[in-house]
């Protein structure tokens, strides 16, 4: 719907209108490259702030655009500067690594017991030593 109230108002075809979804979409992996190393350097709420104050522009700008070419370009660099929210969770699975560790090792422990009663005896046999660290039902009882 959106495509087709723009149409009008830029003088240009739906589908062509349709067209200013892809840069912002590259651009947001584009963004992403970038932001990831930011928040690890210098913190997630600087980012996540500036970005967002930086994004209201890019959106003020792309709803005040006098044609089609200025509202692909404020479009295309509200993808990239929003990019930030989105991977931000990459941070905090990064700051939960070891209990994301654990806990994966309890649930694959937790399956094999539950899926695969005899999965410990033929593991025992393929000598996977290495996982009885790990997962309970691997430790040898020699």
């Amino acid at each position: 719907m959106l495509f087709q109230a723009q149409a009008p108002s830029f003088g240009i075809s739906i589908p062509a209108t349709a067209k200013s979804i892809t840069g912002p979409l590259f651009l947001q992996g584009v963004g992403g490259i970038f932001a990831v190393p930011l928040i690890q350097r210098i913190g997630r709420l600087p980012v996540l702030f500036y970005s967002q104050f930086i994004c209201a522009f890019m959106v003020l700008g792309a709803a005040l655009s006098p044609n089609y070419a200025t509202f692909t370009a404020f479009r295309c660099l509200q993808g990239f500067f929003n990019t930030a929210q989105q991977v931000v969770g990459l941070g905090f699975v990064h700051d939960m690594d070891a209990s994301v560790r654990i806990n994966t090792n309890r649930f694959v422990a937790d399956i094999r017991q539950v899926l695969l009663p005899r999965a410990c005896q033929t593991d025992q046999h393929l000598g996977t030593k290495s996982l009885g660290k790990t997962l309970p039902c691997l430790r040898h009882s020699r």
